[in-house]
């Protein structure tokens, strides 16, 4: 009676979206309805569940503040890498070599540091730090170039930055341990539960009242089918980290 969805190959996005448009087609026959609350009820709250769960970095008053301090920090990072090219160039011999070493230093951590992900560009601005902070030749070309403030300003952002992502890690793990994984296995029961719940009212219904109804999730699944076949068609297959609790 009713075709089947290939929803084994859904992505995690699709498959939650599948699922809302088929609670929303059975709602929208309210005189069917009370009949099948009991199997809609559950598969509703899983599918709210779901949605919770694969928004990224959901409701968290901490992640703007990552996003804004990593964004401080490389601008000081770029900022000095861009000052320092510049006084390479000084006319002053002192001025150009002490530029030239703390350029140096900076250049042996490898290039692009502001594109690093967020741990990766964390130990390497604290390493940084560490050598122009504790190494008397660097020390000394820093206070040469007078560029303090810039140095302090590049290590309070950076410490900032970990402080709060080490708080997003703790937000995180004090997060209920629900996986998105189990609750896809869990809607996959209800949501076969329900279609067979239909049926079977169906099936006794002398007034054909589910035809429509039945009709109109035929079509929806047709579609969603449609959809992965083209779409498999056309992209290779990859692991969908993002999408994987």
């Amino acid at each position: 009676m009713f075709l089947t969805a290939d929803i084994t190959r859904f992505r995690n996005s699709e498959f939650i979206q599948f699922l809302k448009n088929l609670l929303q087609i059975i709602k929208s026959f309210t005189l069917l309805l009370e009949k099948l609350q009991s199997k809609v009820t559950p598969l509703d709250n899983e599918v709210n569940d779901m949605t919770n769960i694969f928004k990224p970095e959901r409701g968290s008053s901490i992640t703007q503040d990552i996003v804004d301090l990593d964004g401080r920090r490389d601008f000081a990072l770029t900022g000095l890498e861009k000052l320092l090219e510049g006084m390479t160039n000084h006319f002053n011999q002192d001025t150009a070599d002490a530029a030239q070493a703390l350029l140096d230093t900076l250049n042996n951590f490898g290039s692009g540091l502001a594109r690093m992900n967020y741990q990766a560009e964390t130990s390497v601005i604290s390493s940084l730090i560490e050598k122009w902070k504790s190494e008397d030749e660097l020390v000394a070309a820093v206070a040469t170039l007078n560029i303090e403030a810039w140095v302090n300003e590049l290590d309070e952002a950076n410490t900032l930055f970990n402080n709060r992502y080490l708080n997003r890690v703790k937000e995180s793990a004090q997060a209920p341990e629900i996986k998105l994984a189990d609750l896809r296995k869990l809607a996959t029961g209800h949501y076969r539960e329900l279609l067979k719940y239909i049926t079977a009212y169906a099936t006794l219904d002398e007034t054909n009242s589910y035809d429509p109804l039945i009709r109109e999730v035929n079509q929806l699944i047709e579609q969603y089918n449609r959809l992965i076949t083209q779409r498999e068609a056309k992209e290779p297959k990859e692991a969908e980290e993002t999408e994987q609790a």
